[in-house]
């Protein structure tokens, strides 16, 4: 093995996500055994044995909740960690699979911004980012420590957590480590190398907004880039120059791409604004002509490519997603529906959630209202009307999509309601959305429940496994991920209430009778006192004991919502909810 320096990486994932420096972790490692490790090895191996049994446990038990435990407990033991066998460097990369340590938590902060983060009092992806990564190089280190390389499956899962958090300089030092270190990479690895670029850095919450093809954000992606901008660099040596050079150098290697490597190319195009080589991509490949497409409809097409089942070009969901993703982040949301339409009949591909969720985002985003610096820096570019959330909404959930949106899906479409002031509509999504939020909420009780029997001395075992088969870090972060959601979903509710709470409306049984139902059943929600204008002056309502146990019309008034307001006797009657609510929850 040939000599390197001691390098770093600075784990770009926490770029922008609203710390006020860089986290920098060293991703590299000497050749020899330091003289640490060297006085670590004369101890007991008796001691080491006994130290490395936690991990042994969480192997055995095949629980990576359990094994990431052990190993953080031990990441200053670097004795435990050099003492490993080959194949057990090979189970622990295997076991922290990324899909299942870092995936679940990508999906809930994919639909947070900084407000949420604020609200919640939670770190941001970022940090947790680190935290996975700090273990994993600890592992990796630990073998390199001992005098022994890292293998290609071993490089293969570095790539892939460098891809899972959008780290592409420390894919950028993985891939010098595997030249030097003698290892070919293969097409996955060149594949996980294309991902870290053109994700690079966008994981993160402030990102979101900044990913638009518009002059102001590409022009900041020149002049700041990696200052708080994106990650991902336009222009000269930007993202679309580096993916071509990798592309280039996996030609050389007399490798093939296939569906991902292609999709990733076109996602470098568009991350530049360059939808004519991405269009050219789709057109090279699959015979997808997009502009005749849109110029001369379906009929005066050329047939698709034929791919059997089996071929590893054979367009599949990761397609659609890229294609509703590089136009809608291009402010074309006509084409991007359009392609993803054709392309899954012509393919037989369904359209899945995630591609509807892409496709929603994007349409919010274009159809936004926008004033003032907005007509000067191109915001407006790709402007949509605001009836296009209805639209599409519509498709959607019709015949044959079907689709059963999410919480963060209904957060968008209630805020365009509101701009719209489509109270029906509004009043019947709100509906839906107590009712999802109510299941959810069911959900987290019960999964509270189990951790509380878990940590039962009566139902732990000496390995940590809990009678029910699961371990309780297990059960632990089961809580954790489903009290984030419940917590994101408590702010969506809340900003919807208080819609329909400023809403003035010509129906004045809502202020007198629907409202009031309203508050009765979604009074959690409610800040204390609740008030609202009312034609009349403003009402203001306190609950002093719980409502399931007030009988609807009780004067008491200990037991009643209270008023507060300066209205006759027959007015006030009507702030008390005496009739059925009327909204379906």
């Amino acid at each position: 093995m040939a000599g390197t320096n001691h390098v770093s990486w600075t784990s770009q994932a926490a770029i922008g996500s609203g710390s006020t420096h860089e986290t920098s972790h060293p991703w590299g490692w000497p050749d020899r055994p330091s003289a640490d490790s060297e006085e670590a090895a004369s101890r007991s191996f008796l001691s080491v044995d006994k130290r490395r049994r936690p991990i042994e446990i969480a192997l055995q038990l095949e629980d990576a909740d359990k094994l990431f435990q052990a190993i953080s407990a031990a990441r200053e033991d670097q004795e435990v960690l050099q003492s490993l066998p080959d194949s057990t460097y090979t189970q622990i990369f295997n076991l922290l699979d990324p899909d299942y340590m870092i995936e679940p938590e990508k999906k809930i902060h994919r639909t947070l911004t900084e407000w949420h983060l604020n609200k919640m009092k939670i770190a941001t992806i970022g940090e947790k980012f680190g935290h996975f990564l700090e273990v994993v190089h600890r592992v990796a280190k630990a073998k390199r420590m001992s005098g022994r390389a890292l293998t290609l499956p071993e490089y293969t899962y570095l790539l892939r957590c460098a891809r899972a958090t959008g780290d592409g300089r420390m894919a950028d030092v993985l891939w010098r480590d595997m030249r030097r270190d003698g290892v070919l990479p293969d097409l996955t690895c060149y594949n996980h190398y294309l991902a870290s670029k053109c994700w690079f850095g966008m994981f993160n919450e402030k990102q979101v907004n900044r990913a638009r093809v518009v002059p102001y954000n590409q022009a900041m992606r020149q002049v700041r880039f990696g200052k708080g901008w994106l990650a991902v660099k336009v222009g000269p040596r930007g993202v679309k120059d580096k993916c071509i050079t990798i592309f280039e150098r996996l030609t050389e290697q007399g490798l093939s791409g296939n569906e991902e490597t292609f999709t990733l190319m076109m996602m470098a195009m568009g991350r530049e604004g360059d939808m004519s080589g991405a269009k050219a991509i789709l057109n090279g490949v699959w015979n997808i002509d997009a502009d005749g497409l849109a110029e001369k409809g379906e009929e005066s097409l050329e047939p698709v490519a034929f791919l059997s089942d089996q071929s590893e070009l054979r367009p599949t969901e990761r397609l659609l997603y890229t294609i509703a993703y590089i136009f809608g982040i291009n402010n074309d949301i006509p084409g991007a529906l359009r392609l993803v339409d054709y392309v899954s009949r012509q393919y037989s591909t369904p359209v899945g959630h995630i591609v509807w969720q892409e496709l929603l985002e994007w349409t919010y985003v274009l159809s936004a209202y926008r004033r003032g610096k907005a007509h000067r820096d191109g915001s407006t570019e790709g402007q949509l009307s605001r009836h296009s959330m209805r639209d599409l909404w519509s498709v959607m959930t019709s015949e044959p999509y079907c689709v059963k949106p999410d919480m963060p899906m209904y957060d968008k479409y209630m805020r365009t309601l509101d701009w719209l002031a489509y109270w029906p509509e509004f009043d019947k999504r709100l509906a839906e959305g107590l009712k999802m939020y109510s299941q959810n909420a069911s959900k987290v009780g019960q999964a509270r429940l189990r951790l509380k029997a878990f940590q039962s001395a009566d139902h732990e075992a000496e390995d940590g496994i809990t009678r029910h088969g699961i371990s309780l870090e297990r059960a632990e972060r089961e809580v954790q991920q489903l009290e984030m959601i419940d917590r994101r979903d408590r702010l969506f509710l809340k900003r919807w209430i208080k819609f329909a709470v400023r809403a003035r409306r010509a129906d004045i049984s809502w202020e007198r009778r629907a409202l009031p139902d309203l508050i009765l059943v979604a009074r959690h929600f409610f800040p204390t006192p609740i008030k609202y204008d009312m034609r009349t002056g403003t009402a203001s309502l306190d609950y002093f004991t719980p409502s399931r146990h007030v009988k609807r019309g009780h004067r008491s008034s200990d037991s009643r919502p209270s008023s507060r307001t300066e209205v006759t006797e027959e007015q006030e009657q009507t702030l008390s909810p005496t009739r059925p609510v009327m909204l379906e929850v």
